[in-house]
């Protein structure tokens, strides 16, 4: 059986014939009558009705893409704002940033901060697809995939309130003998 992804809808021919089959069930079982003979001419004549509209309706879903979920909605984007998308380095999560040509990164980021392994008020960078600091620069001066990352190891906001951060690390390097 031959199935052809139109979207998020599978239609077939088989799916068609069966639909169609079906419909025509009911309308034989009211409009029958007792003797088989006399309605199986008007049986094979239906049969090759169904199979032709399934056939039709298969092939108006496929060439018309018919889908389940269609935007019809026209939707204006604010040209004075640029959008860029950065890619937090600890999950992988793309974020969207937006904010006039003018401002920078940094500012695009902490408006509206998305970004949730990585605290705010951390050390932390913006960089290219070569590893540049871009934190700086202007969001009309580089137009790909950024990436954040911490400026000094991990820093993340479930590490500050760990239990491990608030011990000293002189503690951790103390050997104590007996």
């Amino acid at each position: 059986m031959a199935r052809k992804n139109t979207g998020n809808w599978y239609i077939s021919c088989v799916t068609s014939l069966i639909f169609l089959g079906g419909i025509y069930l009911v309308i034989v079982a009211f409009t029958g009558t007792t003797d088989i003979y006399t309605n199986l001419p008007w049986a094979f004549y239906a049969f090759f009705q169904v199979a032709v509209i399934a056939a039709g309706i298969s092939f108006i879903c496929k060439s018309w893409g018919i889908h389940k979920k269609r935007e019809t909605k026209y939707v204006e984007f604010d040209t004075s704002f640029l959008r860029r998308v950065i890619v937090d380095e600890h999950t992988g999560e793309e974020c969207v940033v937006f904010g006039s040509p003018e401002s920078t990164f940094r500012k695009a980021c902490r408006r509206d901060w998305p970004f949730e392994n990585i605290d705010e008020d951390a050390n932390w960078i913006i960089e290219d697809a070569r590893g540049n600091d871009i934190t700086r620069k202007r969001l009309s001066d580089y137009d790909g995939i950024a990436r954040i990352v911490p400026k000094y190891g991990v820093e993340r906001v479930s590490d500050y309130h760990s239990e491990e951060r608030s011990y000293s690390s002189i503690e951790d390097s103390v050997e104590y003998y007996d």
